[in-house]
């Protein structure tokens, strides 16, 4: 429970630091903290082992935790300045319990920065998981602004998406993906996989052309059965 608070604690910390001041361009990177050691890996830095840019990955350990894979891909990889999107693919975070009855948390941030300004109205954000052996809780923000905030899963397999669409012309952005991970120890080995992905939502030109794209395909069916 105090390593929870603990978490928690960095979480909001970082959240009201993005509120202060966001970097113009940055390269994503990828933080994990156990509740007493923090790692973080930066996308072409120390620990990361993809060659890609824009992309972040990481498949060792963290304490107790075994980290069978976390990718997180950002710009220049997906995503332009105006129209940035962050993804958390893969994400596998299993742990050997070294005494059944001992709980553990595990903190996932993944964050990204460009220039912007933001040519949509917004963000949508998703997540989905085959599997948690304890809770999940997923959250999202672009410089602060809540994305989704899942709530306590506790089920498996699960899914869910939010959005915010009330940040046109936001610059420059940051994006950022927090989860938080409790695995009770009821079990000798326990295991959490998920996805998240947070994407500008459609902008309204763009919907435009493709419903009245759609009208046009209805009514040309429709001269053709004539």
């Amino acid at each position: 429970m105090k390593n929870m608070k603990k978490i928690g604690m960095v979480a909001m910390a970082f959240v009201m630091a993005l509120g202060i001041s966001v970097k113009a361009e940055a390269v994503p990177v990828l933080t994990l903290f156990d509740g007493t050691t923090s790692l973080s890996i930066t996308d072409g830095g120390a620990g990361d082992e993809s060659a890609i840019a824009g992309t972040v990955q990481y498949s060792q350990s963290i304490g107790n935790w075994d980290i069978s894979l976390a990718l997180g891909v950002g710009s220049p990889a997906i995503g332009t300045s105006t129209l940035p999107q962050l993804h958390l693919n893969n994400a596998q975070f299993t742990i050997q319990m070294p005494a059944v009855g001992i709980p553990n948390d595990l903190q996932i941030t993944l964050s990204d920065s460009v220039a912007g300004p933001l040519a949509a109205d917004g963000f949508i954000s998703t997540y989905g998981g085959i599997t948690t052996d304890g809770t999940v809780r997923v959250r999202t923000y672009a410089n602060g602004n809540l994305i989704v905030d899942s709530g306590a899963i506790v089920s498996s397999p699960f899914s869910g998406s939010g959005t915010n669409n009330t940040l046109f012309g936001l610059s420059p952005i940051t994006l950022l993906t927090i989860i938080d991970i409790h695995h009770p120890g009821t079990q000798v080995f326990e295991s959490t996989s998920l996805d998240t992905h947070t994407q500008p939502v459609p902008e309204p030109g763009t919907m435009l052309l493709l419903g009245s794209g759609l009208v046009g395909v209805a009514f040309y069916s429709r001269r053709k059965k004539a």
